[in-house]
């Protein structure tokens, strides 16, 4: 018996997590302007990877508009690039990195009162206490200044592995957010952040999974392509580099 809302919130939030872990979901690390998060990053150089995304916006009655991703297979293979009628907007792709992390901790600029953060009295952030693998999708920035700062690193480090890092956003227009990635102090892994990388599947498979559909999701006659050809979509694109290591 759980007595009080408190409580019944808090179960629930379990039930959830554990759930989530029974199925190997993992959440997608995001921040608005003024938060940062304290992190290990768990992929290292030669995991992380470069994937090519069309983006496709719904518009829905309500006015409001949503941005969809899809996943770009390579010119011979996606039905967005083959397609000379699609609009030139859609086949334009755009590149994300994505990598596992660990995250400690999240600061947050401005507080929700449905959750119980606590103010700390120096920053005057919000700190969310985290404590679990997700992962971070980010695109390349300003004339790739993002995928630089993590090249900078792993070429001054010989890893990205061996320190905690703070991950920063400020802005929150498309020309105005600017992200930053701060080194800390070398330190060695905690025991509970490496056992967390022992469940994580490749991410590659995790790509797949959250985007299973392909260029289908925009113009399903497009994509005659059989379920076995979809499931290799991803491996070709990182055959030809299309979502090569980024360090390779």
């Amino acid at each position: 018996m759980f007595k009080g809302l408190a409580k019944i919130k808090e179960n629930n939030e379990q039930i959830q997590n554990m759930r989530n872990e029974s199925k190997n979901e993992i959440d997608v690390l995001k921040l608005v302007d003024g938060d940062y998060a304290k992190i290990r990053i768990l992929s290292d150089s030669n995991e992380v990877i470069k994937v090519p995304f069309h983006s496709k916006e719904l518009h829905f009655p309500s006015g409001k508009t949503f941005t969809k991703m899809i996943y770009c297979s390579g010119e011979n293979d996606c039905g967005i690039c083959g397609d000379n009628e699609g609009e030139d907007d859609i086949r334009e792709t755009r590149s994300k990195l994505i990598l596992y992390i660990y995250v400690y901790e999240v600061a947050h600029k401005q507080n929700n009162p449905d959750k119980d953060w606590k103010k700390d009295s120096e920053t005057g952030k919000y700190i969310e206490t985290v404590n679990k693998p997700m992962l971070l999708m980010t695109g390349r920035g300003n004339q790739g200044y993002i995928e630089n700062t993590f090249i900078e690193y792993w070429g001054k480090y010989k890893t990205l592995s061996d320190r905690d890092y703070i991950w920063g956003r400020k802005g929150s227009g498309l020309k105005d957010t600017l992200y930053s990635l701060t080194p800390e102090d070398k330190s060695k892994i905690p025991g509970v952040v490496l056992s967390s990388k022992e469940k994580l599947k490749p991410l590659e498979t995790i790509i797949k999974e959250m985007y299973p559909e392909g260029d289908s999701q925009v113009n399903p006659k497009i994509n005659k392509k059989s379920e076995e050809d979809t499931s290799e979509d991803l491996d070709r694109m990182i055959r030809d580099n299309k979502g090569e290591s980024l360090f390779d």
